[in-house]
């Protein structure tokens, strides 16, 4: 069974399609990320290039599914999630970004629990010249969703009040917001609404 069927795969950039929990997201003309239906297509001049870019990141392997797992079971600082990606859920949200200002494409993503706790880690990996290396792993989370904020990447939580249902957490949610600076990544920006979104 593909564990990866799930996948919602972005690369920064405009949505063609979604398919259930799988966003495939393309460049726009003004390259910002937004959320799209299922049978979005691409618009703005760049619309050609937004089909073939994130193919070819793929085709080359610098962004992907595969890629992410690959590292999840090879990378020793990952290996507390190696059952979960085997056995559980697997990569859930991907986000293919430049997040350390180098050049390089990087790779952010979830690791879905295979159940109702959802998303219950997250991990930068850093394309360098060897290779990918971790440059943040969140090991321990909860139903927690990931997104590009320009380069930066923003952590959400819920928050569970006594008695909450596990469908209906109640205390709105914990936000937080994460730059690499040169090293890893830190918060610049922590804050608690009542929005999923950042």
């Amino acid at each position: 069974m593909d564990r990866t069927a799930g996948l919602r795969l972005t690369l920064s950039w405009e949505p063609l399609r979604t398919i259930t929990r799988q966003r495939y997201l393309f460049p726009s003309s003004e390259g910002l990320s937004t959320a799209g239906e299922p049978g979005a297509q691409t618009r703005g001049r760049n619309a050609y290039a937004g089909r073939v870019l994130p193919l070819a990141l793929l085709a080359a392997g610098l962004c992907g599914p595969a890629v992410a797992k690959a590292q999840v079971l090879s990378q020793p600082a990952l290996r507390p999630l190696v059952d979960t990606v085997r056995y559980g859920g697997g990569v859930d949200t991907l986000i293919c970004h430049d997040f350390t200002g180098d050049g390089r494409v990087d790779m952010a993503f979830t690791i879905f629990s295979g159940g109702t706790a959802g998303d219950t880690a997250w991990v930068v990996l850093r394309r360098t010249s060897t290779g990918w290396r971790v440059a943040y792993r969140q090991l321990s989370a909860y139903k927690v969703a990931l997104t590009r904020a320009g380069s930066d990447l923003v952590e959400t939580q819920p928050v569970y009040r006594k008695n909450d249902p596990n469908c209906c957490p109640s205390g709105g949610f914990d936000h937080r917001r994460l730059r690499w600076n040169g090293r890893t990544f830190a918060a610049v920006r922590s804050w608690h609404d009542r929005s999923l979104g950042p």
